[in-house]
This record gives C-alpha cells, structure tokens and sequence, in this order.
C-alpha cells in the first residue's frame, strides 16, 4: 500500500495550473496601477527578467500568495534568482504543493520568502520529509502548520538531518518516541538545530549546572521545548545569576525552580524579569527578605506581564475587591489566579452574600471545593 506521502500527486500529474494572476484579480486589495509601480521599481533591481513574466509573477505573489508590496519587494532584494523561475512551470506548482500538504493560506507566502529555494527544491525530497513526519503520528494539517511556522523544515534531509535529531530527543533527551511528533508540532524549529553546536551545549548545561535529574528532563522539554534553543551565556546563565545574586534564591533551588517553570530561563533579566521583582517589592510591598522564598515556591509570576496581568489584579482586589495590599503581601502567589475566570466572581459573590473570608481563602480553594462550599456559587465558563 502507498504510505499518504507516495500517494500524492507529483507536479507532472496535478491537472493543469490555472490561467495567471492578472491585473483584475485583487486579492490583497491592490489596484492595477500600486501593482504597476511596483513592477517598475523592481525592473531595475532584475535586469534580465522580462517585464511581462514579472508583471505576471508580481501579481501571482500579491494576489494569491498573499504578500505585501514590501515583502514582494524584500524577496527581490535578498534573493533576485528567484525571479528568473518560470510561473507557470516552477513556482505555481510549489504553491499548489504546499496548500496540498495543509500549509494555511494565510502562510503560503511566508513559506515563499522563508524558502525561495523551494522553486527548485525537488518535490521528492519534499515527500521524504513529508513521510518521515508523517511517520513519527503527525497528521498531514499538522506537518502544513508546522512549514508555514518554519519554512526551512521542507529543505531539511529525512536521513541526514530529521533522524539524527529525533534519535537525540529520544535517546539523549528520553523523550518518548510517541511524543516526538506532538513536540515537532509544538515548536518544528527544534529540529534545524545543530546536535553539536546548540542542542548538546544545551543538554550539557541543564543537566550540569542546573542539576536536572535525567528521568525529569523528557516532562521538562515537552513542557518547554524552546529550552533547548536558549543560549547558554546570554539568556540562561545571566537569569540564573541574577536570581542567585540579586535576589537571593539558593542554588539548590535553581534546579527546582526550572523543572518547575523552564519559561523563566527564556525571560529577560532587562526587560522582564526587573520590572516584576520591583511590582512586587514597591506596588505589594514584599519585603525583600521574604522575595526568594515566593520566587522559589512561585515562579510563574515572573512571567506574568506587570502591566495587563498583575497591576489589574492589584487595582481590582484594593480597589472594588476593598482588600489592602498587606492582604496580598502576605500570599502574592494569589495574583497567579486569572481575574476573570476567579478572582472576580469569587469576590462578587462573598461581597454579594455578605460573607466575610480572607482573601487567602477565598481564592485558595479548587472550583470544585468552592461551589461545594457555597450553594448558588457557579464556576465561570472558560473565556478567552
């Protein structure tokens, strides 16, 4: 029996393409004469290319590839050989491909200008890795989202490139092997990644300096598989110095912290991880000796944005909530609940049944627990 990579069609035997894009067809909305000027500002840039055979391909790429006039024109900037390809025989054919193998629409002319040597990449080698993924559980619409995320997986070599990283996930990393697909669907970069340059620096350095026990390393990737992507010395170890040295958290907590929320060690000393120690130190008051404990046991709230996360929080519980910010210095965790789905319609409903609780334990208890609790009490709808 054919596997459903074989039993594709190859470009020969597709039926015959449709007529070009022409002027008329509007796509993204362009008029004739924007799609005019930008024909005539990339006719000097591709001296050799025929203007009606660029007309006709600018239009294509506009309408039915979906791409901008700047991203049409970034594409002739960085790789002008692309436009020497014939329409109808080289790229209409690539494009009708992709769409069969279930890369959205809407990301047809990413995969384009993400990897413009699909032109002349032969389809069969596009099957192979096709086949290969297919053959490691991943439904076909899944392998399209993945190309139109990571353009470059198409250009990638079944047996030079895509086993020998799934053997090192499996083997090295003891991911299980039936998780390997749903981790490529999660995050298919991981699989352009050089064993020898990044994926094992990586390795090495999560199960050394962080002290991750081997049988917990497969949940830890699975849970965070852009770990292994992260540069050791200029994302991971300054975050991991920072919490040791500036804040405090002991070194045997490093390693429980990561297993705990991997995403910290991908998160800005700068940018992300500053402005929420200092939420939490001069909007809730923490006091400074106690602000290792909470990051050791409570580590996602250093990734929650202090902004659109915690300050609302904050501003609702002291505000309509009528609670004091001594409430929420004494468990800050409490701000990790969703304000929507939790804190809100618990508060309302204590303050609308006249029942007096601590914040703790109004919020602490499962939804379970606390419709048990409290009759006439309904769990919010999950929301976006």
């Amino acid at each position: 029996p054919l596997s459903a990579a074989s039993a594709r069609a190859a470009p020969a035997a597709r039926a015959e393409p449709a007529a070009p894009a022409r002027a008329g067809r509007e796509g993204r909305g362009w008029g004739r004469s924007k799609l005019d000027v930008l024909v005539g500002e990339m006719s000097v840039l591709l001296e050799g290319v025929g203007e009606e055979q660029l007309r006709e391909l600018v239009y294509f790429l506009s309408n039915e590839a979906g791409l901008s006039n700047q991203r049409v024109m970034g594409l002739a900037i960085a790789h002008p050989s692309f436009f020497q390809h014939s329409l109808e025989q080289d790229i209409r054919p690539q494009v009708d491909y992709l769409r069969e193998i279930g890369v959205p629409s809407s990301k047809v002319g990413s995969v384009l200008v993400g990897f413009p040597g699909i032109v002349k990449h032969p389809v069969e080698r596009c099957e192979e890795t096709i086949a290969f993924l297919e053959g490691l559980g991943m439904p076909l619409h899944s392998i399209g989202k993945c190309v139109g995320q990571h353009p470059q997986l198409l250009g990638l070599g079944a047996q030079s490139k895509l086993q020998p990283t799934v053997e090192f996930l499996t083997n090295e990393c003891r991911v299980p092997r039936e998780k390997v697909g749903g981790l490529i669907a999660s995050f298919p970069t991981l699989l352009a990644y050089s064993i020898e340059t990044t994926l094992k620096p990586r390795l090495e350095y999560i199960l050394g300096d962080l002290k991750v026990p081997k049988h917990k390393l497969a949940g830890l990737i699975l849970k965070f598989p852009q770990l292994l992507g992260l540069a050791v010395e200029t994302n991971m170890q300054p975050t991991v110095a920072y919490m040791v040295e500036e804040l405090g958290v002991q070194e045997e907590e490093i390693s429980k912290i990561v297993q705990q929320h991997p995403q910290l060690l991908g998160l800005s000393v700068e940018r992300n991880l500053k402005p929420k120690v200092s939420f939490l130190l001069d909007d809730i008051g923490v006091p400074r000796e106690r602000l290792s404990k909470i990051i050791a046991s409570f580590p996602t709230l250093l990734s929650l944005s202090t902004e659109s996360n915690l300050r609302p929080k904050l501003e609702y519980l002291t505000n309509e909530g009528g609670f004091s910010r001594e409430d929420l210095m004494k468990a800050p965790n409490l701000l990790a609940y969703s304000l929507n789905q939790r804190i809100r319609p618990r508060v309302e409903f204590v303050r609308a049944n006249g029942i007096e609780m601590a914040l703790h334990s109004i919020l602490c208890l499962s939804n379970a627990a606390f419709a048990d609790r409290f009759d006439g009490f309904e769990t919010p709808a999950a929301s976006s």
